[in-house]
C-alpha cells in the first residue's frame, strides 16, 4: 500500500516538473520528463496528452524547419568539433617545469631545432 502511494507521489511530481519545463520553454525537456513519467506508468492519461501535445507541435510542418535546425545545432558532431577546437587552443600553452609558469609554444615556432 505505501508503495503505490510512493509511486502515485512520484508520478505527480515528475508530472508537474515536465509541465513547469514545457510553460518556460523547455520543450525537448519537458517531453523528455512526460516519457519518464510513462515509463514509470503507461497509463497516466495526463502525461500522455501533454507528451502527444509536444510530438504534435514539434513533428508539424510548420514547425519541422526550426526543429531540425536546432537538432543540428545539439548534435554530437557539432559538439565534438567543439571540443577539438577548444582542445587544440589549449595546445598551445605548454608548461615548463622548471619554472611551473605558462610558456607560449609559439615562442619556439621560430627556432630551428
Amino acid at each position: 500500500m505505501c508503495f503505490i502511494l510512493i509511486h502515485k507521489i512520484i508520478l505527480q511530481v515528475y508530472f508537474r516538473r515536465a509541465t513547469i519545463l514545457n510553460n518556460a520553454g523547455s520543450v525537448e525537456d519537458a517531453l523528455k520528463v512526460f516519457l519518464h513519467c510513462l515509463s514509470l506508468d503507461e497509463g497516466f492519461v495526463l502525461a500522455k496528452v501533454e507528451a502527444k501535445k509536444i510530438l504534435c507541435n514539434l513533428l508539424s510542418p510548420e514547425n519541422i524547419n526550426e526543429t531540425l535546425k536546432e537538432s543540428a545545432l545539439n548534435t554530437s558532431y557539432v559538439r565534438s568539433k567543439q571540443l577539438k577546437h577548444s582542445s587544440a587552443f589549449e595546445m598551445e600553452e605548454s608548461y615548463d617545469c622548471s619554472q611551473l609558469t605558462p610558456v607560449s609554444v609559439s615562442k619556439y615556432s621560430h627556432t630551428k631545432l
